[in-house]
């Protein structure tokens, strides 16, 4: 079941919770995606699976997110 931030089995890697019967399950924020057992949000990696910006030369993935780097002669 859902726990608030103050019990001792918080579970801080469930962005939102929704209680279910006899378990729960999460909803994860923007850049993270719901683990296989539902229970846990984990990191997206933009970068590997190809979800940036075309004109992207440089892709750095991010907790949560990512940024773009330019080549030396390149500015964003």
């Amino acid at each position: 079941e859902c726990l608030s931030e103050s019990d001792v089995d918080y579970n801080k890697d469930c962005h939102e919770c929704t209680n279910t019967i006899g378990s729960y399950t999460c909803i994860c924020d923007h850049g993270y995606e719901l683990s296989p057992n539902r229970t846990s949000c984990g990191d997206v990696d933009e970068c590997e699976r190809g979800m940036y910006d075309v004109d992207c030369h440089i892709c750095v993935n991010l907790i949560g997110g990512h940024t773009c780097l330019c080549n030396d002669t390149y500015t964003l």
